[in-house]
């Protein structure tokens, strides 16, 4: 009898054990960066140290202990399939437009999470997304065009614009040309120019400074903004027209800094880095998930905070809300 009362006291001991560590398992939000690494899948020209997306991926990774693998390939396809054989929970992807990209991430949607990052390719709500509006961009563009002619008490109605921009075919860059040319047929600005490759873009250009064809410059990727600035540089003063564009390349803030581009908008790639692991964290924590079926809790899903874009002035570009963004160091 004492024997048989001491085995059932056993079983009841080992069943609350597995019990309890059920619970523990059931509710306890784990770290997945404890249990596996994280690819990280981005184009060759992102191997840069001191890319400040990559350094908001590296901060975050630390602050949620998590272990990133950094993957640079031109064939995305190709790093995505070997980064699928390994046993893995979340990947992030730097996507191009390779149409078997997405279906590829379609079919083991099931197992694995994937989060976009700074991505030209339209997730259409399928798969999550961290990046900057390219839309808010264009507005914050025409802000600093604003307050700079209104600071001199010029009107912007009939001003001659010539809009400059390399990536035509990518959907970041037809946003922000949709969106402010639908800002200037607002303020009555006249679209004087339109460059879409770099191919003869000197010729044309000088041509329209040499009869004073244009009131300004507005370049919207930093390939343009910088091939603008070189070119304004090299232009005779009388010449010269103010210049505005998206950028953060060394040579882009040099000329920022020498009073060649007059103003830049800047996305905050840090923190677009930084979300995007904060995201995908969210997404492959297995217990969370599990927990908002069980209390139908969508709604207590955190929300993305909007990607900042900082409107930067040479007057401004030493201030310490922007010289981390304007001075990346290691």
């Amino acid at each position: 009898m004492i024997t048989n009362k001491r085995v059932w006291i056993g079983f009841v001991a080992a069943l609350l054990l597995v019990l309890a560590w059920a619970s523990y398992r059931f509710f306890h939000v784990r770290d997945i960066g404890d249990i596996q690494s994280i690819p990280v899948i981005l184009s060759k020209t992102s191997n840069d140290p001191y890319m400040l997306y990559r350094r908001g991926l590296e901060q975050a990774a630390k602050d949620y202990r998590m272990k990133l693998s950094f993957v640079y390939a031109d064939n995305k396809l190709s790093a995505l399939k070997r980064a699928l054989k390994k046993e893995t929970a979340g990947i992030i992807l730097e996507p191009d437009l390779d149409k078997k990209l997405p279906q590829m991430m379609e079919e083991h949607a099931m197992t694995t999470r994937f989060m976009l990052l700074d991505s030209d390719v339209e997730p259409e709500g399928i798969f999550p997304l961290t990046a900057a509006d390219n839309r808010r961009i264009s507005v914050s563009l025409m802000d600093l065009i604003q307050s700079d002619f209104g600071e001199q008490n010029l009107s912007l109605d009939g001003k001659r614009v010539g809009l400059v921009y390399f990536n035509g075919k990518e959907l970041a860059v037809q946003q922000r040309r949709d969106k402010f040319v639908n800002q200037m047929d607002k303020m009555g600005m006249l679209l004087a120019i339109e460059i879409r490759s770099q191919s003869r873009m000197e010729d044309k250009l000088r041509s329209m400074f040499s009869f004073g064809g244009l009131d300004l410059l507005v370049a919207l990727d930093n390939p343009s903004t910088e091939a603008c600035a070189h070119l304004l540089n090299a232009t005779q003063p009388e010449e010269i027209v103010p210049l505005y564009g998206e950028g953060y390349s060394e040579a882009v803030v040099y000329f920022l800094d020498k009073g060649v581009v007059n103003g830049l908008v800047l996305p905050n790639e840090f923190q677009i880095g930084y979300q995007a692991v904060e995201q995908l964290r969210q997404l492959t924590n297995a217990d969370t998930r599990r927990l908002q079926t069980l209390f139908n809790a969508d709604s207590h899903q955190p929300e993305k905070e909007t990607i900042d874009i900082f409107k930067v002035k040479k007057e401004n570009m030493f201030d310490s809300e922007f010289e981390k963004i304007v001075f990346p160091m290691p």
